[in-house]
């Protein structure tokens, strides 16, 4: 892969006023050292880089990465190790000289309590999406914040329902101290009205409509395919059937 064919990218981003990078490693020592060496040389100093392996490494070769990428001013590397190992998560932590995130170890408050009993990592990933919503991330957020971890509120695609929601998490949590809140760009239409406003510095503004101020534009789904389930359907009864029969 060549390490330098996101660098205009990752320049027009900061000379956009983004105030930090996420990129992903994984993909191999030397690509991964020479994609972050490339970036930090093209931006220049003071803009934070987050990495995400994706769960790409065993636990050698995320102490061996990260040892050699803790120059580069590397603020978190997230989920270095399969979800499963949780204990490897711990060791990594306490040889790493860059702060580790659990993201694909932990859906809930359970995970949650695990990993900070055990004090595998640094950060906890919420991401509403696999947490029970706001509910689920309230749990996880108060967890961390007893004992002492630092959250950040990850995205999954969301639109801009999903990401309202979670800036106004964010903005009501004081813990949660780094956020992804950028899914919407990633959409080829936007299926939502309202919500969070994105300013060209960066900034995230909150809506004063209620709730996260976000709706499904009405527009969107007229032209969606729809399908609708009367209790008159076979596949009502047959849910209903199975509810009642436990």
């Amino acid at each position: 892969m060549n390490p330098t064919k996101w660098l205009p990218t990752a320049k027009q981003h900061v000379e956009n006023g983004v105030k930090a990078l996420k990129v992903k490693v994984g993909t191999g020592r030397n690509e991964d050292l020479a994609r972050i060496r490339a970036i930090r040389e093209a931006v220049g100093s003071g803009v934070p880089m987050r990495l995400d392996a994706n769960q790409a490494w065993d636990e050698i070769t995320a102490i061996n990465v990260l040892t050699a990428l803790a120059e580069y001013e590397i603020e978190v590397c997230e989920q270095p190790l399969p979800y499963w190992n949780i204990e490897g998560l711990k060791r990594v932590r306490e040889r790493s000289p860059i702060a580790i995130m659990a993201d694909e170890s932990i859906f809930d408050a359970h995970d949650a309590f695990r990993l900070a009993s055990l004090g595998a990592v640094d950060y906890f990933n919420i991401k509403l999406a696999k947490s029970a919503g706001i509910h689920g991330a309230l749990k996880i957020n108060a967890i961390g914040e007893a004992a002492g971890i630092k959250c950040m509120l990850g995205g999954m695609s969301e639109s801009l329902i999903g990401v309202s929601a979670g800036a106004h998490l964010v903005c009501a949590c004081p813990n949660i101290a780094l956020h992804d809140l950028d899914s919407p760009f990633h959409f080829a239409e936007e299926p939502s009205i309202g919500g969070v406003d994105f300013q060209p510095n960066g900034t995230v503004t909150l809506s004063d409509a209620h709730g996260h101020g976000a709706d499904v534009s009405p527009e969107w789904m007229e032209k969606s395919k729809r399908v609708v389930i009367s209790e008159n359907s076979e596949w009502f009864s047959f849910v209903k059937l199975r509810v009642l029969r436990g």
